[in-house]
């Protein structure tokens, strides 16, 4: 009786804990930006080709003119009265010469407050974030010291900030900022790409679990798969994980299409494996891996890949349907089906 009391109060102090972890803002950047400005105008605008989820994220430009001028993107004003604990996530790529200075900031809404970078001390990503600033050198992935390189899906990193010694019982708006340097030409990197920017916050701390890729695909594949995934999703409080889920898009010939499968536990409650089916070769997939625990902290990892046909390689991937001679019953218009093809034809037949 006594075990049976210790394990309903727990179960209710997990509800109360979940009940209590709100969401205050989560900005997709699939439609319009309520609320949000651009400083100056167009310096930061809807990119449709990169994204972390969905099929748009939001693109700032390293400014064009001298060394100190700013592209700013800001944020609406957020209320985080009540909780004093906070925690700020995004996904990004930060493809900008280390001569130049992204950082993220904050400002409290009072009549004395002034704009100030989000600490070292609170980030909670793995990459370099010295200086609290990011570039190119934040992640191998992104290719330091090649200014022209140009990003793909499968750069996305997700990053995480424990914001409660800046923001909490407050009301808040956050920017981010782009700085020109001093180096000539900086400005024809791709520049500072944002996605999925998520505010919660709670009256206990926030611990969102470790999600990371064990094993993953480059930028472009050779294969029309299936292709298998493998991640470490583990908790980081008391509260178990719940299974975690790979949510995926496929877009071929401008169709995208939607789906989600829930993932296999393999190695103990760790580590996790899902496969995405079969696609057609011209088929571009990105995904996302979220991990929740059971008291409502959640993370993910994002990335990508093409589907292409390798150059020089035969891949027997048609057939001839039908014949023109031969056989009891003879195909009056004979047909290819081609891997190539979403589309199927059928042909006219007679007997002999």
């Amino acid at each position: 009786m006594k075990r049976a009391i210790l394990f309903f109060a727990l179960l209710a102090s997990v509800a109360v804990c979940k009940a209590q972890i709100v969401t205050i803002a989560d900005e997709s950047f699939e439609g319009s930006l309520s609320g949000w400005t651009i400083t100056p105008a167009n310096y930061w605008m809807a990119d449709t080709n990169l994204y972390a989820g969905g099929h748009t994220s939001y693109h700032g430009f390293v400014p064009i003119g001298n060394p100190g001028d700013t592209v700013i993107l800001t944020s609406p004003l957020y209320d985080f009265g009540p909780y004093g604990y906070a925690f700020l996530s995004f996904n990004q790529i930060c493809k900008v010469s280390g001569s130049d200075i992204c950082q993220i900031e904050y400002r409290e809404n009072t009549m004395s407050s002034t704009w100030q970078v989000i600490p070292r001390s609170s980030y909670k990503g793995s990459g370099i974030y010295t200086n609290a600033m990011f570039h190119e050198g934040s992640y191998v992935d992104w290719i330091p010291g090649d200014s022209l390189a140009i990003p793909t899906n499968n750069w996305w990193k997700t990053e995480h900030f424990d914001i409660s010694n800046e923001v909490s019982f407050t009301e808040v708006q956050f920017r981010f900022k782009i700085t020109r340097g001093s180096v000539l030409g900086t400005q024809f990197a791709y520049g500072w790409l944002i996605d999925n920017f998520k505010l919660t916050a709670s009256v206990n701390p926030i611990a969102p679990p470790v999600v990371e890729l064990i094993s993953n695909y480059g930028d472009t594949v050779y294969s029309t798969g299936p292709f298998t995934l493998k991640a470490k999703v583990a908790t980081r409080t008391y509260a178990p994980i719940l299974t975690p889920k790979l949510y995926y898009s496929a877009t071929f010939n401008g169709v995208t299409t939607n789906d989600s499968v829930y993932m296999t536990a393999i190695e103990g409650d760790s580590i996790w494996t899902a496969t995405i089916p079969q696609y057609l070769f011209g088929t571009s997939i990105t995904f996302s891996i979220v991990g929740y625990d059971s008291v409502g902290n959640s993370n993910s990892v994002n990335s990508g890949f093409y589907i292409k046909r390798a150059m020089g390689v035969s891949v027997k991937d048609s057939v001839i349907v039908g014949s023109t001679s031969g056989g009891s019953a003879n195909c009056l218009y004979p047909f290819v089906i081609s891997a190539d093809s979403a589309k199927t034809r059928s042909c006219i037949c007679h007997r002999n």
